[in-house]
């Protein structure tokens, strides 16, 4: 597999960027959630308000869980949020009292609000998320070419790849959640203990050497803090040697799900790129997404479609391979099945792993552009706009400034 994000067109190839540089200070990259519905104060679940600094969701739930003796997997969430930001989002936890919260120090994490609710928080219950980006150091004239950006995303969408968080520090998810697809349980200890990470690790490369070796032991001897899933991989090998699948299985699900997923998403992106031309157009065959609700329909006639494709009422979709997925037709169909013939998979192969299903859905190719707003400052130029869940900031800082990946 190629580099998941390092080979994206952008759209607005033929607009000049602002250049400039993001993230100089956590502050300049801020994110808010805006909440799928309003809290009914009654109920078992005690949805917290939090701000996490610095730290990826995942750490900041650790962290929440070690303050208040629960276990992480009793905790909700309805979206993963960027590590390097400041981030404002909601948590769910069932049977806490406000009385448990008093005098909790929690660093990176800061409970802003919290207020009872009748169910548990699960992945994708959001309206959206709110951007305030601060990018410095621009080229002169920045607010102008900004604004022009803006414009083509206001008339044919913001194009809805899985931005680059997906895939990891290390670029590699996809490659994990392959391995798994494909029963490769050595070959996915191999990509997680046995990748090189010298730009943030250079004593990494004593943990690869006593792994490749066998010695388990002399590996986890060597191994900092941080790599907790590399850990526990070796930890089993330790004991069970040779079993390669016990160790895959100690992952905890939650990170599983998220390596099984960035191999569908890694797909995906390689079907937008097919049609990244045709963002805003749709084809008979084609499977339409309803922004709305979510659904997908086929189309049987572009022709009649066209007015809602141009309401932004319905975009044509992408396939997030599984084994139940709908299945395009006629040319777009052609393309899904070349992506997938990438894969060395058939669809019906497509399955989860270790109690996680994948039975694959529908990502729509474009998504709005909302709530958008630039400004110039001394400090930089300052964007806000709001994105629908599951799509990424830094596609549409990607093509504003033609030059942050």
């Amino acid at each position: 597999m190629e580099n998941p994000t390092g080979s994206w067109p952008c759209l607005t190839s033929d607009l000049e960027g602002t250049g400039g540089r993001i993230r100089e200070r956590k502050e300049d990259f801020f994110v808010e959630e805006v909440p799928l519905y309003s809290l009914s104060g009654k109920g078992t679940h005690l949805y917290l308000f939090i701000e996490k600094r610095g730290i990826p969701t995942f750490e900041a739930i650790w962290r929440l869980a070690r303050a208040l003796k629960r276990e992480t997997r009793e905790f909700g969430v309805a979206g993963l949020k960027d590590a390097d930001a400041v981030t404002h989002q909601y948590v769910s936890i069932e049977h806490v009292k406000p009385a448990d919260l008093k005098g909790l120090e929690i660093s990176g994490v800061k409970i802003l609000d919290f207020a009872y609710h009748n169910n548990k928080l699960k992945m994708g219950h959001l309206k959206g998320n709110r951007f305030r980006i601060r990018i410095r150091h621009p080229l002169p004239g920045a607010a102008e070419k900004a604004a022009a950006v803006a414009e083509r995303f206001l008339a044919a969408g913001v194009p809805n790849f899985f931005g680059p968080q997906r895939f990891g520090n290390l670029g590699n998810t996809h490659t994990l959640g392959e391995a798994v697809i494909k029963k490769d349980y050595k070959g996915f200890a191999d990509i997680l203990v046995g990748t090189p990470r010298e730009s943030f690790d250079a004593g990494y490369n004593e943990v690869i050497a006593c792994y490749r070796k066998a010695d388990y032991e002399g590996a986890l001897k060597r191994l900092g803090p941080s790599h907790k899933y590399e850990r526990r991989v070796l930890q089993v090998l330790a004991g069970h040697e040779g079993r390669f699948d016990k160790a895959v299985a100690a992952i905890e699900r939650r990170m599983m799900k998220i390596y099984l997923s960035a191999f569908q998403s890694y797909y995906f992106n390689r079907y937008l790129n097919m049609r990244l031309d045709r963002l805003d157009k749709l084809e008979d065959g084609e499977i339409a997404y309803i922004h709305r609700n979510g659904a997908s329909f086929l189309v049987e006639d572009s022709e009649k479609e066209k007015a809602r494709l141009d309401s932004f009422e319905i975009s044509p979709s992408g396939p997030i391979f599984g084994n139940r997925m709908l299945r395009a037709r006629k040319e777009p169909g052609a393309m899904e099945l070349e992506v997938l013939k990438e894969t060395g998979l058939e669809l019906e192969d497509i399955r989860g792993r270790f109690g996680i299903r994948l039975r694959g859905a529908r990502r729509p190719l474009r998504v709005p552009l909302e709530e958008w707003a630039v400004k110039e400052t001394e400090e930089g130029l300052d964007l806000d706009f709001r994105l629908p869940p599951g799509s990424y900031a830094s596609v549409v800082l990607r093509e504003i400034t033609k030059c942050i990946e």
